[in-house]
């Protein structure tokens, strides 16, 4: 799951910190991908902030663990594998399932953005509250060492808003080549096409009518 469907999850979460800390696991991975959270320190002295902001991390490896392990997760990586090898496979098409993988995760934020305005606005307000230098402050304290430009990047995320372009097919398939380029697969020509871009629109219809069934999954699993 991408952040985006992490705070959906949450959205009714009233605690700032929370909401942060169910999204930092990845947005650490946007900023480095070789920086895990891996042993996370809790201890009696850190500020309730802290706490709370690790109870959201914790709530995101559940998330996560629940989600990859759905049926829904399973068969539409599936569905979205098959069509790229269909059509890609003489296009330097590499590690379908992976490519497959991040395409749903970052349409399900699309979906979900689109069917709820509010969504957005409320992500970023509860980033705002805590504000960048915090948000740095607990992260290192989480990932056990010093991340000397994540304060940077924080704030910068916050400024670009970026998600607000989620509802462009051209954005889906500008983000999708920079996190494959990143694990090393460099020929991504072929997520510029068209046809792609049409499968896209259709795909969208399609996931739009299993996604209330996802989360009611995610929720029951979650409880």
């Amino acid at each position: 799951m991408n952040f985006l469907s992490h705070f959906y999850i949450d959205k009714n979460e009233e605690n700032a910190s929370f909401i942060v800390g169910v999204c930092t696991p990845d947005l650490v991975s946007l900023y480095n991908r070789e920086i895990r959270i891996k042993h996370l320190p809790i201890l009696p002295s850190h500020s309730e902030s802290y706490i709370a902001f690790t109870k959201g991390i914790l709530r995101h490896f559940e998330a996560d663990k629940v989600f990859h392990s759905s049926p829904f997760f399973l068969q539409e990586t599936e569905k979205v594998g098959i069509f790229l090898k269909t059509h890609f496979k003489d296009s330097g098409l590499k590690r379908s399932f992976f490519v497959a993988h991040v395409l749903v995760e970052l349409m399900i934020d699309k979906i979900l953005i689109a069917q709820d305005p509010q969504l957005i606005p409320d992500f970023y307000t509860h980033f705002e509250k805590v504000g960048h230098l915090q948000i740095a402050e607990m992260t290192q304290i989480a990932v056990g060492k010093e991340i000397e430009t994540y304060p940077l990047f924080i704030q910068k995320f916050l400024q670009n808003q970026y998600l607000y372009h989620y509802s462009e097919y051209e954005y889906i398939a500008y983000i999708l080549q920079r996190i494959v380029r990143r694990v090393g697969i460099t020929d991504t020509e072929y997520l510029k096409s068209e046809v792609l871009a049409a499968y896209l629109q259709q795909y969208q219809t399609e996931l739009s009518q299993n996604i209330e069934g996802l989360f009611l999954y995610m929720n029951e699993k979650m409880r």
